[in-house]
C-alpha cells in the first residue's frame, strides 16, 4: 500500500466536496464513472474513495487508481493522473 502525495489527495477531496461525476480508471485497466462522495480509512489504514454509481457505492482503494477524469467542465480539474 503507497499513499498518494497530499496534492493528489487533495484533488479527491475537492471531487468529493463538490460531488463531481468523474471517471475512474484503475491501475488493473477497471474503469468506474460516479458521483465522488467521500473518503474513509479502514483500520488496516487504506484510503478509500466511495464513489456513487449506478448499481449502488462502490469503495476504491486511492492507492489503485491510475487517472481520475471529470466528466463535466469544472473550474478545478480536467484530468489527473496518479
Amino acid at each position: 500500500m503507497n499513499p498518494i502525495s497530499c496534492q493528489l489527495h487533495d484533488y479527491i477531496e475537492i471531487a468529493c466536496l463538490y460531488k463531481l461525476e468523474v471517471s475512474i480508471a484503475l491501475n488493473n485497466g477497471i474503469i468506474s464513472q460516479g458521483s465522488a462522495m467521500t473518503t474513509e480509512t479502514t483500520p488496516e489504514r487504506q484510503e478509500l474513495l466511495i464513489l456513487k454509481t449506478a448499481s449502488g457505492p462502490q469503495k476504491i482503494n486511492l492507492s489503485d487508481i491510475k487517472s481520475m477524469t471529470a466528466m463535466a467542465e469544472n473550474p478545478h480539474f480536467n484530468r489527473i493522473d496518479f
